[in-house]
């Protein structure tokens, strides 16, 4: 490890830990409340690497630090971000045996918002929580795609009493 840890995960066999240069309290997360302190990237200095958790041995390292990471079904998912509040984001899905990028969606795919979290990965899907926005996606573990986004203002129910939008085709 190059630079301090700051993320930590174990799956598989596989330790996954995201290491920053160097770190900051977020200027705008978007929680609305004081003691909810979080600390972000603060430059694009660091890495992410997976190790084996038996012997230890670097398995592979991604020359870039990532904000959040989560991780299943043998696929880790990275919140990539730098800058206080990040300039640009974008959500990385790597094979967790191998570094094999999965898929990418780029910062020009994401509605710009400084407090973006991966909030848990299962069943096929990765829940992604737009905090400032206060909206909540689930996208396809598969390729990133989006499945559902709220449809009319959540928590209220539009007047059908639908509060997703399924974004799978032949289901709009």
């Amino acid at each position: 490890m190059r630079f301090p840890t700051e993320r930590l995960l174990v799956l598989q066999g596989v330790v996954v830990s995201s290491e920053w240069e160097s770190k900051e309290v977020a200027k705008d997360a978007g929680h609305g409340v004081d003691y909810a302190a979080h600390s972000v990237v603060k430059t694009a200095t660091g890495a992410v690497e997976a190790y084996d958790a038996e012997d230890g041995k670097l398995k592979w390292s991604l020359p870039s630090p990532a904000q959040e990471i989560v991780a299943d079904d043998g696929v880790v998912f990275m919140l990539l971000q730098s800058g206080n509040p990040p300039a640009q984001q974008q959500i990385l899905a790597v094979d967790l045996q191998t570094r094999r990028q999965r898929w990418r969606i780029g910062p020009e795919q994401l509605k710009p918002d400084p407090a973006i979290h991966l909030n848990c990965a299962g069943g096929g899907v990765l829940v992604v929580a737009h905090v400032k926005a206060k909206v909540v996606t689930i996208r396809s573990a598969a390729d990133g795609k989006m499945l559902w986004e709220p449809a009319g203002d959540i928590p209220a129910r539009d007047p059908d009493g639908v509060a997703w939008q399924d974004q799978r085709a032949g289901n709009r």
